[in-house]
């Protein structure tokens, strides 16, 4: 049936073009401007990255030129050189001699780093491990743990300068309450002797990690700093540099790149630079969405526009089509509740008033006229599919041998005999079940759980007559217990197994297994017998290609009394040919195995 009406085609031919041409244009719009905005943030974020670049390469600046000063300085050296040279001669720091001279060295730092003081502190390290400070703290103290550590690989050969990362100064701390907790970057650099010979020992320039980042800490973006060595030093929180570690190690170089952020699975733009005086890589932050934010709000504007119109124009199409549409609707309900057991031969006598358009009273007039033979002809079609329909469900019915109930009968009048009353009670009351089961032409499909219930009953009255003799087990899940099936499937199966199976010697075991998920059914009936034959088997399955080849012949096709063509059949048809019937010898007996996909029928 097509999903076309009048109604929707009038509405369609209207919003359809607006749809496409509002939907073309916002798609252009939204791809030009995320673009735009896109290049321009990209762009922004390259501007504030060079900025912080260049705040921190002037801070760095400043304390490389400060610690040039001092080392080339004539005076500073002829008194470090003297200070050694006390040191050599025997003498305690603690002396007045080298106390002295100690003094002069803290002055000459405090006066070459001049009046303006653009570090907190500078310091020189002799090579016993003893500072001369200058600065927050003055004159000498032991060096501490913090500082020698970050003097790890600087360079005494040459001289050149060697940075630390964040660290604290314990002396400062000490010196002063207000300088708690506050971190500094060291610049070290080797001294030498006026010959450039022998080392006089390591200037470290001292400058306030929040001094060399205070510019950077006010750009209104999310950036970080790492050092060299890709260790997150600003902020000075660590929990985001193991996200962008495997970025550092995998980008190119400088510039911009798109990067999807494994934390929080959001894509980001990052702008990478790096710092000319001193190498550390800035990350400049910032995430796409809300870089397309603006896009995001004016589509939201426009889909609420969209759902307006939408609305307006279903309203006013549905007014303008609705003369059309009642006659056709009226009509189309005509149709799709006609039924065989509803058609009259009468015509509705207020036909004229349900259209005001005469040519579709003419299609009305017609349409009952239709009906009226319709109906003549169904009567008759009636009578003929009722035979044809009892007659089929007769043969379905011959072709289950009851054989079991000549059998039982003959064990009831047995325990008759015995007076075995409690047995006859329960052996008729299963009986009559099964026989109420077998004869009633209500339903053709049942659930399984009722079939195995009548199936269950059977095996009680076989238990009752043959005791220990026959073992059996019944599995089923929730699922299959609600699964429809064809009637009289697992029944006849288990009678016949019954009849070949009880053949050998006892105990005879059966074995029925129901099971079913969200995409597989499957029912299996196994005994103990000793199995099909090898002809019997090609036989059967002979049998029931043949059903496959000929089904409008099925009824004629029979098979030892077994019905396993009837059987087949009807799943078949039940199932739409979604159905896997397997018929083999198990290490068991003989197996019976049908099944297929969920939804199938």
């Amino acid at each position: 049936m097509k999903a076309r009406t009048v109604q929707r085609t009038l509405f369609f031919s209207y919003f359809i073009p607006i749809l496409l041409t509002v939907t073309f244009l916002s798609l252009i719009f939204f791809i030009y401007t995320s673009r735009v905005l896109r290049s321009e943030e990209e762009s922004n974020l390259t501007d504030v990255t060079d900025k912080i670049i260049s705040i921190i390469d002037s801070e760095i600046s400043k304390m490389n030129n400060l610690s040039l000063n001092i080392t080339n300085s004539a005076m500073l050296k002829e008194n470090i050189t003297e200070y050694q040279n006390l040191l050599d001669e025997g003498l305690q720091p603690e002396s007045t001699e080298v106390y002295l001279v100690a003094r002069d060295i803290a002055n000459m730092l405090a006066m070459i780093s001049g009046p303006i003081k653009t570090v907190p502190q500078i310091n020189y390290i002799d090579q016993q491990g003893l500072l001369i400070g200058s600065g927050t703290y003055n004159l000498i103290h032991k060096l501490p743990i913090e500082t020698a550590e970050a003097m790890i690989g600087i360079d005494r050969e040459y001289g050149k300068r060697h940075f630390s990362g964040s660290i604290r100064d314990p002396l400062a701390e000490e010196a002063f309450q207000l300088y708690k907790n506050q971190e500094y970057i060291s610049l070290f650099r080797t001294i030498f002797d006026l010959q450039n010979k022998k080392q006089l020992g390591v200037i470290e320039v001292k400058q306030f990690s929040e001094t060399i980042f205070y510019g950077a800490s006010k750009v209104p973006k999310d950036f970080l700093i790492f050092s060299q060595d890709n260790s997150q030093i600003f902020p000075p929180v660590v929990e985001k540099s193991a996200t962008y570690t495997q970025l550092l190690k995998s980008s190119p170089g400088t510039g911009i790149v798109s990067f999807k952020n494994p934390a929080t699975g959001e894509r980001e733009i990052i702008s990478i630079g790096k710092c000319r005086e001193i190498g550390w890589t800035i990350l400049n932050i910032t995430k796409e969405r809300n870089i397309l934010k603006p896009v995001y709000r004016f589509l939201l504007v426009i889909i609420v526009s969209g759902a307006i119109m939408f609305i307006i124009s279903t309203t006013v199409a549905g007014r303008l089509s609705r003369l059309i549409t009642q006659s056709l609707s009226q009509l189309n309900g005509w149709i799709s509740n006609l039924h065989w057991d509803n058609l009259s031969s009468e015509t509705p006598a207020n036909l004229e008033a349900i259209s005001q358009l005469s040519e579709f009273e003419e299609i009305h007039q017609e349409f009952w006229k239709m009906n009226r033979k319709l109906n003549d002809s169904m009567k008759l079609v009636v009578k003929e599919r009722t035979l044809q329909e009892n007659a089929r469900m007769l043969a379905l019915q011959s072709q289950m041998d009851p054989h079991f109930m000549y059998n039982m009968l003959t064990t009831i009048g047995i325990m008759a005999e015995d007076g075995e009353s409690e047995n006859i009670v329960e052996t008729i009351s299963h009986l009559t079940s099964i026989l109420r089961y077998t004869a009633s032409r209500s339903r053709l499909y049942v659930p399984v759980k009722e079939e195995i219930a009548v199936t269950k009953s059977f095996l009680t009255c076989m238990k009752i007559r043959f005791g220990n003799d026959l073992d059996y087990s019944i599995v089923m899940n929730k699922k299959a217990a609600n699964f429809m099936i064809p009637k009289l499937i697992i029944l006849p199966l288990v009678e016949n197994s019954m009849k070949y199976a009880t053949d050998g010697k006892p105990p005879w075991k059966l074995k029925i297994a129901a099971e079913a998920d969200d995409s597989q059914w499957s029912i299996l009936v196994e005994d103990s017998g000793r199995g099909f034959g090898k002809d019997a088997l090609e036989n059967i399955h002979n049998i029931i290609t043949c059903c496959d080849e000929e089904a409008e012949n099925q009824l004629n096709f029979h098979f030892d009394g077994l019905g396993l063509p009837n059987i087949y059949s009807r799943l078949k048809i039940y199932f739409n040919d979604n159905v896997d019937f397997q018929i083999y010898n198990s290490s068991s007996g003989a197996c019976v195995r049908m099944g297929g996909p969920v939804g199938g029928a």
